[in-house]
């Protein structure tokens, strides 16, 4: 089934923050020239023509996914954000690249759709009882 995974994107004072709803993360992405940072998961933007690239280093989870891959130390992430031409449509690309558990990079692709007519909300999950009685 599709679930729908709504996220919201703000951009203020040379970041663009993205938020993924579900998940409650956030990706601070940077376009101003930052050249000392210490934060870890560091992401920057930039523009060729149309297309929202960005570029994130020093990732320092443990696990490249929910199923336990793991992942290393210098694991980067290239994503490219294109609008299709009426922007209805943001195809979404990204390419990962880990030299210790991964042979060689690799690309992830979805897409998301605009729907301005809809409210992104919190989403508060309720935590249940896996008690076995």
């Amino acid at each position: 089934p599709v679930q729908p995974r709504p996220s919201q994107s703000v951009q203020q004072d040379g970041l663009c923050l993205v938020v993924a709803v579900v998940s409650q993360q956030q990706q601070v992405i940077h376009f101003q020239n930052v050249v000392e940072y210490r934060v870890a998961r560091f992401s920057r933007g930039r523009f060729e023509g149309n297309t929202l690239v960005v570029e994130t280093d020093r990732i320092q989870e443990q696990y490249f996914d929910p199923d336990g891959v793991p992942q290393g130390e210098s694991m980067s992430l290239v994503e490219r954000f294109v609008p299709n031409a009426d922007y209805s449509r943001l195809d979404y690309r990204i390419t990962v690249t880990d030299p210790v558990y991964f042979s060689e990079p690799f690309d992830l692709t979805r897409y998301f759709t605009w729907k301005p007519e809809m409210t992104v909300v919190p989403y508060n999950c309720l935590e249940r009882d896996w008690t076995v009685e």
